[in-house]
């Protein structure tokens, strides 16, 4: 038999203890598929929008693409932005204007009944979006 120091015995397991990871799912989701772009939260990108609530509205990531009436699904601005995070001060669109991906994978600019076409990368439908203000189209 072996003498185990202390420094030897594996860490102690505390049932109900919290996991270690203090993200929630869809961020843990997101930062595995994009990657984590350090210094930069989820607040200052065109992705990071409000969507209208019973009471009070909820920020949610239109690049996550999912959005329920619940929890499961709410975003924070201070939380870690991921790698494929946009500047709202070098993408700006126009106020209430949200990015949103279609089920065939191209991009939409949107507010409320009015909607961009369908396009095939975020700056063209951000440019979309912001014709459709200022230039009087769409």
């Amino acid at each position: 038999m072996t003498d185990i120091t202390l420094f030897d015995l594996p860490d102690a397991i505390i049932p109900g203890e919290p996991a270690t990871d203090w993200r929630p799912e869809q961020l843990r989701q997101m930062h595995n598929d994009h990657g984590v772009l350090p210094g930069q939260t989820c607040g200052g990108c065109v992705h990071c929008s409000m969507r209208p609530g019973n009471t009070r509205g909820h920020y949610k990531c239109t690049l996550y693409g999912r959005y329920t009436n619940g929890p499961g699904t709410d975003w924070r601005k201070k939380w870690p932005a991921c790698g494929s995070r946009l500047s709202r001060a070098d993408h700006p669109l126009p106020d209430g204007w949200i990015l949103e991906r279609a089920k065939d994978g191209r991009w939409q600019a949107r507010n409320g009944f009015h909607a961009t076409m369908l396009h095939d990368t975020r700056p063209e439908a951000i440019e979309a979006a912001q014709a459709a203000l200022f230039g009087g189209g769409a």
